[in-house]
């Protein structure tokens, strides 16, 4: 069984490495309030940048309430640049099975899709181990 490095564990949110892949996973908690989005998004640039990481795997299974439309903005402006310039390449998305609670992640990701055809891979996933999978050769 893999051993993960947790990088950061808050009320909102988990990022932790999986060495294996290698890629980071963010598990999501409850509100997606803005600071604390934007923090973990801030902080996977860091660590991809010092880890030499592409990859993230993004768990939305837990989240009780969307993105409001500000962050959807700033997370295809503005921090979407910066992560691609760490060297982001590929996303597996475990989704939240209430429609209403991932449509926010859903449309940015489709989003992400159309602006930067060919820079950013997307796909997703009900279960951890298929968006692994996944991820470990996308």
């Amino acid at each position: 069984m893999t051993e993960f490095e947790v990088l950061a564990d808050t009320p909102k949110y988990s990022i932790k490495l999986n060495p294996e892949v290698p890629c980071l996973m963010i598990k999501w908690r409850g509100d997606m309030e803005s600071e604390s989005y934007r923090q973990a998004l801030n902080d996977t640039i860091v660590w991809m940048k010092e880890r030499q990481i592409s990859k993230i795997i993004n768990d939305d299974r837990k989240i009780k309430k969307g993105l409001a439309p500000k962050d959807q903005k700033w997370a295809m402006g503005d921090w979407l640049e910066r992560a691609l310039e760490a060297g982001y390449q590929s996303m597996a998305i475990i989704e939240e099975r209430d429609f209403f609670k991932r449509f926010p992640a859903t449309q940015l990701s489709a989003m992400t899709r159309m602006h930067f055809q060919g820079l950013v891979k997307i796909e997703y996933f009900s279960t951890v181990k298929a968006a692994e999978e996944w991820i470990k050769v996308a």
